[in-house]
C-alpha cells in the first residue's frame, strides 16, 4: 500500500512534532491529526511516535534534481563528516552552499569582492535512449 507523499509526510511530521512540543495529551494530538489530516487514528497514533524521536522538525524542501558532482577526496571527507555532526544530509548542506553562493553573484554575473575564488563544474549526462524511454513509459 501506498502513503501520503514525502511533501505530506513531512507535513503531518512536523505537526505532530509541534502537537508534542506544545505537550498536548496524546489521544488530543492523534484526534487533531487525525481530522486536519484525514488519517486513522491509528496513523496518527504512529505518526506521533514517530515524531517523539525527531530532534527538530523535519526540513520542508521543496523537489529535487539528482546530479553529479565530482569533488576531491578531502573534500568529501569533510562533507561527510560535516552531515555526520550536524544531521543534515549531504544534499542539503551542498543546496545551502550553492544558494549561499549564488546569492553573492551579481545580477550581470560579476561577482562580488572575495578574498578567494571559487568554481562549480556541472556535468550532465547525455541519455540516448532518454526518447525512447519516455516512449516506452508514456505511450507515445
Amino acid at each position: 500500500m501506498v502513503g501520503p507523499p514525502k511533501r505530506t509526510r513531512r507535513s503531518i511530521w512536523n505537526a505532530a512534532y509541534r502537537l508534542l512540543e506544545r505537550k498536548t495529551e496524546l489521544s488530543e494530538a492523534a484526534r487533531v491529526l487525525s481530522h486536519e489530516f484525514g488519517l486513522s487514528l491509528r496513523q496518527a497514533y504512529r505518526y506521533l511516535e514517530a515524531a517523539s524521536h525527531l530532534e527538530r522538525p523535519v526540513e520542508a524542501t521543496e523537489s529535487t534534481v539528482p546530479i553529479t558532482l565530482k569533488l576531491t577526496p578531502s573534500t568529501v571527507r569533510a562533507l561527510r563528516a560535516y552531515a555526520n555532526s550536524s544531521g543534515l544530509t549531504i544534499g542539503s548542506i551542498v543546496t545551502r552552499a550553492l544558494d549561499a553562493f549564488l546569492t553573492s553573484v551579481r545580477r550581470h554575473g560579476e561577482r562580488r569582492t572575495t578574498a578567494r575564488s571559487y568554481e562549480v563544474h556541472l556535468d550532465y549526462a547525455f541519455d540516448r535512449l532518454r526518447d525512447s524511454k519516455l516512449a516506452q513509459v508514456y505511450d507515445i
